[in-house]
């Protein structure tokens, strides 16, 4: 099929839409005439209850297996599982502005960078959602160079990276900002969970302490993700869990009252899982 494309200074919002290749490459116009992708966005889009699944980058280093942003990006209430690129398996960010919210993003994978998201120069901003399972040689769950990272009330666990940082990586000249978030039980050679300096607006994290889920994160009897037999866990806090009350409700995003459950936040929270 072909591909949502969203032009430069165009704007729209979608609800309810589902990207899916059913596990063949996606057909797409080309991305800067190097890439396939689901979506290739340069505009301003807002994603909401949508899935983009299954969706592929068939041309060497192209990035952006699910989404391409270079525009203003909102994903709210998605999920966005088992795409593959070379960079940025689920989303590639380049320059853009990326808001993620209430969504889990899992399964993905990416041959080198960012096997959840990738984020080149640009902003990305993860609120209240989950990436698990997702895979690359660094950067397992998300890499960045040169941009900013803010995640608040996220849970990043189960991801991997082959050859380094199974979790968050960012360069010495990246900034992370992370708050009232796990970054736990990710697996790599070296630097497992966090490789990078954080801002001192950071605060109230559980950051490579066994968390005591309900239930882990596991690859199943094939020990890879983004197959049949993946386990995403059940990544809520049991009461042993050194998260619960660990958070700090003062440092919850404007607007943000439930978790992923439904749940109000009415309460010290950490992981918001």
């Amino acid at each position: 099929y072909r591909p949502l494309r969203e032009a430069p200074r165009a704007s729209a919002a979608i609800t309810g839409l589902t990207v899916t290749s059913d596990g063949n490459e996606v057909r797409a116009l080309s991305i800067q005439a190097f890439a396939d992708t689901g979506i290739d966005n340069s505009g301003t889009l807002s994603l909401t209850d949508s899935i983009l699944s299954g969706n592929s980058v068939s041309v060497t280093d192209a990035p952006g297996g699910a989404i391409y942003n270079s525009g203003t990006l909102t994903v709210t209430k998605s999920t966005i599982s088992r795409n593959s690129a070379y960079f940025g398996g689920g989303v590639y960010n380049d320059s853009g502005t990326l808001t993620v919210t209430s969504s889990t993003i899992c399964g993905n994978s990416a041959d080198y960078y960012g096997g959840g998201i990738c984020n080149l120069t640009g902003s990305l901003t993860l609120t209240n959602s989950t990436m698990s399972g997702n895979t690359a040689s660094s950067g397992g769950a998300i890499f960045q160079m040169e941009g900013s990272v803010t995640i608040s009330c996220s849970t990043v666990s189960g991801n991997m990276g082959t050859g380094a940082f199974g979790g968050v990586f960012s360069s010495y000249i990246g900034l992370i900002t992370l708050t009232n978030s796990i970054v736990s039980r990710n697996t790599a050679p070296v630097h497992v969970d966090m490789f990078g300096p954080l801002t001192s607006e950071s605060g109230f994290n559980l950051i490579g302490l066994d968390p005591h889920f309900v239930r882990d994160p596991d690859p199943g009897p094939d020990m890879t993700w983004g197959t049949e037999d993946d386990d995403y866990g059940d990544l809520r806090l049991t009461a042993l869990s050194p998260a619960v009350d660990l958070g700090n409700n003062s440092a919850l995003p404007p607007g943000l009252t439930t978790d992923l459950d439904g749940n109000s936040m009415d309460r010290l929270v950490a992981g918001c899982s």
